[in-house]
């Protein structure tokens, strides 16, 4: 990958899990990420274990966000992105330590994961009643009066029994 000029770290903080009455949105500009600190992992596979694209990087300890970041429980969307293109998006892990650099200076070790590996130990409907031995029709039906669709008259009706949440 390329040099990037000017990384700058927007994270996104979920409303219960700040602190402090902190901004939700906040920005981590370039002169607060160390130089050359940056460092791409790309996966692919890695046998039949989940595997995650990531980006580490540091920050001065001189950051306002640390503090966040570190009384956080939950999930901080990442987006880092260099001037206006995004270069990557996911969510920092929770697996951040402190280290000295070469210079004597103290950061913090951050790493960031890519969207699909946190989004699978998620459920995608939060909330709601489990249905056991819907039909087909009738869990489309639901889904399509959620969204505010109609189902057209002549929509075949299908009885196969499906689970859905």
């Amino acid at each position: 990958m390329a040099k990037l000029n000017y990384p700058t770290l927007y994270l996104t903080f979920l409303e219960n899990d700040i602190q402090f009455n902190h901004e939700l949105n906040q920005v981590i500009n370039s002169e607060k990420i160390v130089y050359h600190s940056l460092s791409f992992k790309y996966q692919l596979l890695n046998g039949l274990k989940s595997s995650s694209n990531q980006i580490s990087l540091q920050l001065y300890k001189t950051c306002s966000s640390i503090e966040d970041i570190i009384v956080t429980n939950g999930d901080i969307k990442a987006i880092l992105k260099d001037g206006s293109k995004t270069i990557f998006t996911g969510y920092l892990s929770s697996n951040h330590n402190w280290s000295i650099t070469s210079t004597g200076e103290s950061v913090l070790n951050l790493t960031i994961e890519d969207v699909g590996t946190k989004l699978l130990v998620k459920s995608f409907i939060e909330d709601g009643e489990y249905l056991i031995n819907s039909s087909a029709y009738q869990a489309l039906y639901d889904v399509c009066t959620v969204a505010g669709v109609s189902i057209a008259q002549d929509c075949e009706i299908i009885l196969d029994t499906v689970t859905k949440k």
